[in-house]
């Protein structure tokens, strides 16, 4: 009997010292995990962050562009300094025609899509990502350095409101 003595003491040392290697396994497993998870979230901010920097970007771009056609369109030429015995030539104005038809292609990086497609594709996508809702506003902003067009919903924009060319 005196052999079998020290064997209960001993299992339970044995079985306190796993015990307490597990809990520390799964302390160590549970940091790991919250810090990928913050990780995680840390890439999702900054990804989230660059897209609207650069959906803010277009949107400033496409605004000048089109302050400048307005501005543009709407500027009456300047009176020109003459010398005081010339008397400048007048320039006749071009008429467009009623059934004018428009064709807009942008070109970039040796390659070139048409206005009408980037539209076409940019409204399959609206009817895929926001389902039956009505469209009162759709905004287009096309990035042809990232070959992608941002789009822009009833004053709504979303990070997956986007499609590549």
């Amino acid at each position: 009997m005196g052999k079998y003595k020290n064997v209960p003491e001993n299992l339970r040392n044995t079985l306190e010292e796993k015990t307490e290697n597990i809990k520390k396994a799964a302390k160590e497993a549970g940091d790991k995990a919250a810090k990928t998870v913050e990780d995680v979230k840390g890439k999702v901010n900054e990804i989230t962050e660059n897209t609207e920097k650069k959906v803010n970007a277009v949107k400033k771009t496409v605004k000048t562009v089109s302050e400048k056609k307005n501005t543009a369109a709407e500027a009456k030429p300047a009176a020109k300094k003459t010398a005081a015995k010339r008397t400048p030539a007048k320039k006749e104005k071009a008429v467009l025609a009623k059934n004018l038809k428009e064709k807009l292609t942008f070109q970039f990086n040796g390659a070139q899509i048409e206005s009408s497609e980037i539209l076409k594709r940019v409204e399959k996508d609206v009817t895929a990502k926001c389902g039956k809702i009505t469209v009162k506003k759709l905004e287009i902003y096309f990035n042809a350095g990232e070959n992608t067009a941002y789009y822009v919903v009833n004053d709504e924009a979303k990070p997956e409101y986007k499609v590549v060319f």
